[in-house]
């Protein structure tokens, strides 16, 4: 029997009600960053925290976020805004400029797509075994 390993990226997605909700936000960045080093965390934390904080604030209803752990440990944070969101993002922009290794806004027929890249290392690799199946017996 053959080990392979595989890496594949993790996701979660999650509607967030309002600011209240950002710790639920925070915790699941956690879980997926799980073995990151604690810089890398915590930028990352800043960053998934700023794009959902500018797709609330450009309409304050609830709103869609989906993470997305890459198999080359690149972290993209995207957040669906159902308001258009505004040119200049001013201090968020800096933010984003300064910690993500990319970001931009998607103009949608309805709203916006804020989205962030976080350039990490990889993920920890997870044991997959492949092979022939055997039949069990009971």
């Amino acid at each position: 029997m053959a080990t392979t390993f595989s890496s594949p990226p993790r996701q979660v997605a999650i509607v967030l009600a309002g600011p209240q909700d950002l710790a639920v936000l925070r915790r699941h960045t956690q879980a997926l960053l799980t073995g990151a080093p604690e810089k890398d965390l915590v930028d990352a934390l800043l960053v998934v925290n700023e794009v959902a904080t500018i797709a609330w604030l450009a309409d304050r209803r609830a709103f869609r976020v989906r993470l997305v752990r890459m198999s080359d440990g690149t972290l993209r944070a995207e957040a669906e805004s159902p308001a258009a969101l505004a040119e200049d993002l001013g201090k968020s922009g800096k933010l984003l400029s300064a910690l993500a290794g990319n970001w931009g806004v998607r103009r949608r027929t309805e709203g916006a797509l804020v989205w962030a890249d976080i350039v990490l290392p990889p993920p920890p690799e997870r044991p997959r075994v492949t092979g022939e199946s055997m039949p069990v017996h009971g």
